[in-house]
Formats: C-alpha cells, sequence, structure tokens
C-alpha cells in the first residue's frame, strides 16, 4: 500500500451572528481524498535539508465541502483531480481541475447557487531538484443564479519555483 495513500476528516460548523437579522448557519463539512504515485514515497518523516523522492507518476481525486465566509456565507462541494507524470526525468507535465456548487445560506436576501469549473494544464522543466519553471494555461468558468455574477476566465501563468531549503547543507547544485 506503499503506492496509494487515503485521507479523510470532517468537521461541524456552527456559527450564530450577533446580528439579529441574520440566521444562524451550521454544516458538515469534510474531505475524502486518494492519492496513487510511483515511486512512492520514503518511510518516515525526511530530514531537514534531505529531498523528498520526486514522484515520476502521480494521481489525486477528492470530493469536500467548506464553509465560507468571504464577505457572505455559503457551503462549498468541490470535486478535484488531478493526474502527471515526468518525462525524461525533466519535464513534468499535469493535467489538473475541479467542479464546484457554492449554495449561498444568505446573499442579499435572495437564492443564489453558483457552478464553477476549472481546467489547467501544466508543463514544469525541472532545472534542478529545488528550481523548476512552468508554464500553466487554464479556463475557468462560473454560472451563477443571480445575473452579472458569473464570468468564464481564460488564464497564462510562467512560474519560477525556487524551493531550497535553507536550514540543509549540500546538494544545492544536484540536477532534478
Amino acid at each position: 500500500f506503499k503506492y496509494y495513500t487515503f485521507d479523510a476528516n470532517t468537521g461541524y460548523h456552527v456559527r450564530s451572528f450577533d446580528d439579529g437579522n441574520t440566521d444562524s448557519a451550521d454544516t458538515l463539512t469534510f474531505k475524502v481524498s486518494f492519492t496513487g504515485q510511483n515511486p512512492p514515497p520514503p518511510d518516515g518523516r525526511r530530514a531537514p535539508g534531505q529531498y523528498a523522492v520526486r514522484s515520476k507518476s502521480h494521481f489525486y481525486v477528492a470530493a469536500e465541502r467548506n464553509f465560507n465566509n468571504y464577505g457572505t456565507y455559503f457551503t462549498a462541494d468541490r470535486f478535484t483531480m488531478s493526474i502527471g507524470h515526468v518525462f525524461a526525468r525533466k519535464i513534468l507535465a499535469r493535467i489538473k481541475g475541479y467542479y464546484q456548487m457554492n449554495n449561498y445560506e444568505q446573499f442579499n436576501n435572495s437564492d443564489r447557487e453558483d457552478r464553477i469549473y476549472n481546467v489547467s494544464g501544466t508543463l514544469s522543466y525541472l532545472i534542478k531538484k529545488d528550481l523548476s519553471l512552468s508554464f500553466t494555461a487554464g479556463h475557468e468558468e462560473r454560472d451563477s443564479t443571480l445575473s452579472g455574477l458569473g464570468y468564464e476566465n481564460t488564464f497564462f501563468t510562467v512560474t519560477l519555483d525556487f524551493n531550497y531549503d535553507f536550514t540543509g547543507r549540500g546538494g544545492y547544485t544536484e540536477e532534478a
């Protein structure tokens, strides 16, 4: 079972508000995820300064519910999937996406629900163990039951990831 991990957790939120016009809100929150990777992660914890074994291939699926409060309170049910592979020891290709359903408890006395999907693809060049250059292209779309709150977003990003462990010694010049 070293190649696979399963994660599950749950909680419960009860929120009461000082404002008499706002009803109390409560919900069950959870996350269930399943990950597979090759090679498997090493046994035990990684010592400071020691690099983790990079998976050649991976996949990840998850279902979760969160209770958000970004200005208005809503429950968000999200389903996520990611798959990736390292080609020729230096090029990481990854596709990931999610589908999310937002159900607003109270939104200006309106019944609001949003449906959001996001899909993206990433190509990364692993310059060194702790340095990579990535290009990501993706598309996100939100469909809302209220007019004017939906959108489409096409995005492109270039990212330079520098993950040098300043507490460790050596290994800085090793290649990926």
